[in-house]
């Protein structure tokens, strides 16, 4: 399936229809084609071209996709676990959008394998959760984790405790800030108001 996401790019909803109707048929659906706060333009698009929409910016919270959903034209919600508040926030609204009968996918900002396992987990945990776009496994060049694996395009979840990933101690180690390279330490120091 083709899919695309405008990310925001749109500004006025007469760009997004103009944009819409140039791939209607062509794609399985169109990600974000509006600003994320205005909830009210994915009704304005639905009213004005075939092209099934996708929540994904505009969905922070809970309430976020409650409006989302009652004020229609979202035929899907991307769910990410560092926008929505974690997992069982992220589990609520795949649950109040599966009674809406609007099906969910688990999104991904370049989590490590800490995040992705989480994001992972949360994917296979709920049944109205029908894809997902764990991206930042095959993009981050360094992790302070292992476990997941991807291997030709599919992701292996080990059965381990701890979301099936290990932390190397030693790589935690090396990214961490030390107090001597720290801007905001020396001024909390020294008195200087934060």
């Amino acid at each position: 399936r083709l899919v695309a996401a405008a990310n925001q790019g749109f500004v006025t909803v007469d760009q997004s229809v103009a944009f819409a109707r140039q791939v209607e048929g062509c794609l399985a659906w169109l990600e974000q084609p509006a600003l994320a706060d205005n909830r009210l333009a994915f009704g304005e698009i639905r009213k004005r071209t075939d092209v099934k929409l996708m929540a994904d910016e505009s969905v922070h919270s809970y309430w976020d996709a409650e409006l989302l959903l009652e004020l229609g034209g979202v035929d899907f919600l991307n769910l990410k676990l560092m926008k929505t508040g974690g997992a069982l926030e992220a589990l609520r609204i795949a649950d109040m959008a599966a009674d809406r009968g609007v099906p969910c996918q688990m999104g991904s900002m370049l989590e490590n394998q800490i995040g992705c396992a989480a994001c992972a987990y949360t994917y296979l945990a709920h049944p109205n959760i029908l894809t997902t776009e764990l991206c930042s496994l095959g993009m981050l060049r360094e992790t302070i984790g292992s476990g997941l694996i991807l291997e030709n395009g599919n992701l292996r979840v080990p059965e381990r405790p701890g979301a099936g990933v290990s932390v190397d101690d030693d790589e935690v180690a090396r990214h961490l800030v030390k107090p001597s390279e720290s801007t905001l330490y020396h001024r909390a120091r020294s008195g200087f108001p934060l």
